[in-house]
């Protein structure tokens, strides 16, 4: 899994760089030249869901995300453990939800081009979030079988 993260994490850093250059690309054509782009602003969209998706896998694994835990910290061990157990069942299920819904909308959109990127479906953008959903949901499960195996 943590070379499957490392991937992730310089893919996301690659995406980034390809978004900078494809936004700098649309600021260039439409003020300099003069000569408006319309796939920059879907391209753009699409690796902006890709970043955000991907760097959530990343965040999840790393439990980079942001948290308060200024009254899970008072609370005794015994019903800090509990809630711990709570929140990433609750999670994990969100996540299954999550994913559901991501499958759905793949398969609705899959035949739906988007108009200026004609080589390309709203089911490859779905596809990048049910992707990024399953690989949350993979980390949620992870961490939810190591606070079971604590707490055992």
């Amino acid at each position: 899994m943590k070379k499957i993260i490392q991937f992730a994490d310089l893919l996301g850093g690659l995406l980034i760089a390809i978004l900078f250059l494809v936004v700098l690309l649309q600021v260039v054509a439409r003020v300099i030249l003069h000569v408006p782009t319309s796939w920059t602003v879907e391209f753009g969209r699409v690796l902006f869901v890709a970043i955000v998706f991907i760097g959530s896998v990343v965040l999840m694994y790393s439990h980079g995300h942001m948290v308060i835990t200024t009254l899970l910290e008072k609370l005794p061990p015994r019903i800090k453990k509990g809630v711990e157990i709570f929140n990433a069942l609750l999670l994990t299920l969100m996540l299954f939800i999550f994913c559901y819904g991501a499958v759905e909308k793949t398969v609705t959109n899959w035949g739906i081009v988007i108009p200026t990127l004609e080589w390309m479906t709203n089911g490859y953008m779905y596809l990048i979030v049910l992707l990024g959903g399953l690989g949350m949901l993979a980390c949620a499960l992870i961490d939810l079988v190591a606070l079971f195996r604590r707490s055992a």
